[in-house]
This record gives C-alpha cells, sequence and structure tokens, in this order.
C-alpha cells in the first residue's frame, strides 16, 4: 500500500509516523488482519463491545477485511498500528477519508497499555499529519458505554452532535 491518496494532488499519509513514545506503520489489510483481531479480542475482552463494526463471526470478519480492501483500494482508507517505542503493538487507528476534507477515526489501545498518554499521542499524530494534508474535520463514533472513550474526546476538545440509540458522534475541526 503506498498512502491513502488525500487529494487530487496526490498528497499521501505517510507509512510511518514518528512520535516521541510510539509510531505508527500501516497495518496491512489481508485476512491475517483477522487474526490480528482475535488475538486483541482475546487480550481485551470488552474489545467487541467497542468496536463500530462487530465481528460476529469469521464470515462478518471477511467482509469487514473485504470492504476495506476495497476502500484501500481506492486510497479511501489506512489502517495504522500503534506501536511503542520497544516495537510492541498495542493499538490501531483506521482512516476513512470521507471526503468533504473530512476524516472518520476508530482507535484502539490494548487495556495493558491505556491510560498512559499513548492514545492522545496517536491522536495528535494523526491530526497533526491531517492538517497538512488539507483535511479540516475528524469524526469518532463512539459506544454510549464507552466512558473511557467519551471522556477521551472530551479531553481533546471534540464536540458532540449527534445522538444514536447507543452511540454519538463526536467531531473536531483540526
Amino acid at each position: 500500500m503506498v498512502g491513502l491518496n488525500i487529494l487530487r494532488k496526490k498528497k499521501k499519509f505517510p507509512e510511518v509516523i514518528l512520535g516521541k513514545n510510539i509510531y505508527l506503520t500501516f497495518h496491512d489489510i489481508t485476512p491475517l488482519h483477522i487474526t490480528d483481531m482475535i488475538e486483541l479480542e482475546e487480550a481485551n475482552p470488552n474489545f467487541k463491545k467497542y468496536l463500530v463494526i462487530n465481528y460476529k463471526d469469521e464470515i462478518s470478519a471477511r467482509a469487514y477485511i473485504e470492504e476495506r480492501l476495497q476502500l484501500a483500494k481506492k486510497g479511501k482508507f489506512i489502517d495504522y498500528a500503534i506501536h511503542i517505542n520497544s516495537g510492541k503493538t498495542i493499538g490501531g487507528i483506521n482512516i476513512i477519508n470521507k471526503g468533504y476534507k473530512e476524516l472518520n477515526l476508530v482507535y484502539f489501545i490494548d487495556k495493558n497499555f491505556q491510560r498512559n498518554g499513548f492514545a492522545s499521542e496517536a491522536l495528535n499524530l494523526i491530526e497533526t499529519t491531517a492538517q497538512k494534508l488539507g483535511f479540516k474535520k475528524i469524526f469518532i463514533e463512539i459506544d454510549l458505554g464507552n466512558e473511557a472513550s467519551l471522556q477521551f474526546t472530551k479531553k481533546h476538545k471534540f464536540n458532540f452532535y449527534t445522538l444514536y440509540e447507543d452511540s454519538v458522534i463526536a467531531y473536531k475541526n483540526i
């Protein structure tokens, strides 16, 4: 994968984004991604509950991967793995280009690495990169039961505007 096509000028998200305590790398969208999801689920029992797309079974997981592959081929989707500087993968961020200079984010940090500033640093890295590429707004859908993500987005000055039965949309101008 060579990057998320952003504008007609062919600006792209980089394959690696370096931070102070973490770095982000492209995470290939392949059927192996399903194995990664299963490992995260085993280490984090609540993981499924907070996904926008719920992996109910292998067929659902494969359908999700296929949808993401198609978006990636069109330059509309990137899956970044989040690594701490020791090299350990601790989570991920999915970026979907919504058009209109807007991005959707889905993120996850392994429970053993939460509340250490890694999610904040990852969000800041994505915001800074997206700004440089001309994006103006970021959206995140949050399950109402995910109090940690609700507090996280409030802390990072996201606004809330759409309330669904069990989730809310947070957005932030960047």
